[in-house]
């Protein structure tokens, strides 16, 4: 991302396990992982919010961004790549063939415990990151500030952030720059658009309606809507 002399060999860490399996891994699993991390290597992840996991960061010295997106925009997301990219991800068996509509309400409504497979309604999925919001540990941003045109702000503080946490003297200019040039979201695995917004063209009203039972005032905490009166 262009911060500091860092490193990256690819790591992935995730609670919920390989698109493979999907099944959900141990709070120990993902300490231990994070605690194997060097010192100015990159590491991406989905890790699931706990304070032992919190601790683990801390311990390590990690410099941690949590970002976040729109819901409904991660349900859009979602649904175009297990249809479209990912033919050998576990959950594609059950999103295949679907027509945009069934495979949107399956994405917010989510897949029974009783099918042995980790996928919960969309909100109780965010809610197992939710705790990094209010952690001291991570600088939380948002991918429609990071992306969108407020870039160069948003940029400005997470530079701040990781001055402020490692210590270094570069400046701000510089490290500025390189991140301008490392933002490069076209080469995520499951990049779709970074246009905002675009759940209005696939949200029908049975989605809309699907997404309130179940959002429990998600998007309204999240900054994504003023009430839960949407449309």
């Amino acid at each position: 991302m262009g911060l500091g002399n860092t490193r990256d060999f690819g790591r992935f860490i995730a609670s919920a396990g390989s698109s493979f399996n999907y099944g959900l891994r141990t709070e120990q699993w993902c300490v231990d992982k994070i605690s194997r991390i060097t010192p100015n290597e990159i590491v991406r992840g989905h890790i699931f919010y706990s304070p032992a996991i919190e601790n683990a960061l801390v311990s390590n010295r990690c410099i941690s961004l949590f970002i976040y997106r729109d819901p409904r925009e991660v349900a859009r997301s979602l649904v175009n790549y297990l249809q479209k990219m990912n033919r050998f991800h576990r959950l594609r068996a059950y999103f295949k063939g679907l027509d945009p509509e069934a495979a949107l309400l399956l994405a917010i409504n989510g897949i029974p415990s009783c099918e042995n497979i980790y996928f919960p309604s969309i909100s109780e999925r965010f809610r197992n990151y939710q705790g990094w919001l209010a952690s001291e540990a991570v600088y939380c941003t948002k991918f429609e500030d990071v992306a969108g045109e407020n870039q160069e702000q948003e940029l400005r503080k997470i530079i701040r952030f990781y001055l402020h946490r490692s210590g270094s003297g570069e400046q701000t200019e510089d490290i500025l720059k390189r991140m301008r040039g490392g933002l490069q979201p076209a080469k995520s695995h499951t990049f779709s658009g970074i246009q905002q917004q675009t759940w209005r063209d696939a949200f029908t009203p049975a989605c809309i309606k699907a997404f309130k039972e179940q959002d429990h005032g998600l998007l309204t905490e999240l900054g994504y809507e003023f009430s839960e009166d949407w449309s």
